[in-house]
């Protein structure tokens, strides 16, 4: 019972997030989102992948998520999370890039650069700053 109202809280809060944000004052466009992913956990990674989706479809911003660490799990072929590589793939369509951690690839989840889903590109130093310290980047991490 109990964990049936944390679920209940959890989908109040993103539907109360979600309308106040994109509710808003516009966002200038030369703004940008980084999210950085360190979890697999399944709250988290959804909320990531929740927040840069509506981003990207209320025309807000470029939104960039950062899989690294635990979050490289999701992103592969044979994921144990298939649930959440499903949000990954809906902020994928929606115009969402996607870096991978090729070190917490093999570290994490033993895992090299051709076991994960297509759309997504491996991180690399310059990429992931470039993503990060470009002019008006608003970052998160979950």
């Amino acid at each position: 019972m109990q964990r049936a109202w944390k679920r209940i809280i959890l989908a109040a809060v993103l539907v109360l997030l979600s309308t106040h944000m994109l509710s808003a004052t516009p966002i200038p466009k030369q703004e940008r989102l980084f999210i950085n992913l360190t979890s697999d956990t399944e709250y988290r990674a959804k909320m990531a992948f929740f927040l840069g989706t509506k981003f990207l479809e209320a025309e807000e911003m470029p939104v960039t998520v950062f899989l690294n660490v635990d979050a490289v799990r999701i992103a592969l072929k044979q994921t144990p999370h298939p649930e959440l590589q499903v949000k990954l793939k809906v902020f994928l369509s929606a115009g969402g890039r996607v870096l991978i951690c090729p070190m917490c690839l093999k570290k994490v989840a033993g895992a090299s650069n051709n076991d994960f889903i297509k759309g997504i590109q491996v991180a690399t130093v310059e990429n992931v700053t470039y993503e990060m310290f470009k002019n008006g980047t608003r970052i998160l991490s979950y």
